[in-house]
């Protein structure tokens, strides 16, 4: 999303005991960088008790401003477009957490750092080949610019699919 963006999703917590999260793994890139090394270097994580941008909901945890990274790696896969090109190496991001939280619906918003020798840094969303959207999809994004959350929406250009390497 870059820097001035943000990704949030939803997510829901059934168990009864509720859960302790300590890591989250996010997948993010950046266009025509090297998977010999990541070219992310920080990620900050806010879990919300209701959806960012709507009155009356709360930051459970974390803030816009601590690198929560603890590792990025490359997956092994890529997010292709319309051919299958090498350039956009998904990395494995792993964020530390450390949070009980009791059952409930949660939002949880993300913003990835990186170099700014490439595109980016961008994280792909779900998409089910020939589908524009996926059912019950709900992600929203920050754009700073114009202070505002609003939906994911795909552009109809690019598909977000996941390849591994090698299966071309």
């Amino acid at each position: 999303p870059g820097n001035d963006f943000r990704i949030a999703d939803d997510f829901t917590i059934s168990n009864p005991a509720g859960w302790t999260i300590t890591t989250i793994d996010f997948l993010d890139y950046q266009t025509n960088a090297p998977t010999t090394s990541s070219p992310i270097s920080g990620m900050n994580v806010r879990i919300w008790q209701g959806q960012p941008g709507v009155a009356g909901s709360v930051v459970v945890f974390g803030d816009t401003t601590t690198n929560r990274l603890t590792t990025s790696v490359f997956s092994g896969t890529y997010r292709t477009g319309t051919t299958c090109d090498l350039k956009r190496g998904l990395f494995t991001s792993t964020v530390s957490i450390n949070i009980s939280l009791p059952p409930g619906t949660y939002w949880i918003d993300w913003q990835v750092i990186g170099s700014g020798s490439y595109s980016g840094p961008w994280s792909p969303v779900v998409t089910i080949n020939g589908m524009r959207s996926k059912p019950g999809a709900n992600a929203i994004q920050w754009n700073s610019q114009v202070q505002t959350w609003g939906p994911i929406v795909d552009n109809g250009v690019a598909l977000l699919e996941r390849w591994r390497a090698g299966e071309w």
